[in-house]
């Protein structure tokens, strides 16, 4: 791909329209309504490269080019990001509304896409805020770590006074 052809792609850091997801690709968020859905930059990465060129077949070639540029990974990396990409948008691969396989060369953004898509700003699409979030670092689901700890100190707690059940019994 000529750096003249690059150019006039739409910048992959600024927010866009597909189908009916608003991608935001500084955030890895895409919002539909309500439904608010974080993915890995490289997935986003991914999904940028289609929507630069929507309807038109992106090569492997060219997805390793864009998104892992100086870095070897196989096919398969390429294929988890589609299939991680597809499960975020509620996309199928045997009816796909959003990214088609074009076998042995590639996969194509099938949906509308929209760019200069105005973000929480004065444009003309308003995604609804997310509170207390900030943007500059991704947000992490949280754990469940003070059940499991209660739950393995209650199970401590049982074997000790098993044990010294067991001791007193003279086993």
């Amino acid at each position: 791909m000529d750096t003249q052809t690059r150019t006039d792609h739409p910048s992959v850091t600024d927010p866009f329209r597909v189908g009916e997801w608003i991608a935001e690709p500084m955030a890895n968020r895409l919002t539909r309504g309500d439904d608010v859905r974080r993915v890995e930059p490289k997935v986003m990465e991914v999904l940028a490269a289609m929507a630069a060129r929507p309807g038109e077949t992106v090569t492997k070639d060219e997805f390793m080019a864009e998104v892992w540029t100086g870095t070897i990974v196989t096919d398969d990396v390429l294929a988890r990001c589609i299939s991680e990409l597809r499960k975020a948008l509620g996309d199928k691969a045997r009816n796909p509304k959003y990214v088609e396989t074009l076998r042995k060369r590639g996969y194509a953004l099938i949906a509308p896409v929209e760019h200069d898509v105005a973000v929480g700003g004065d444009g003309a699409e308003m995604v609804p805020a997310v509170t207390g979030v900030d943007l500059r670092r991704p947000v992490l689901p949280q754990r469940t770590r003070p059940s499991a700890v209660l739950w393995g100190l209650g199970v401590a707690a049982a074997v000790a006074v098993g044990a010294l059940i067991a001791y007193r019994a003279g086993v």
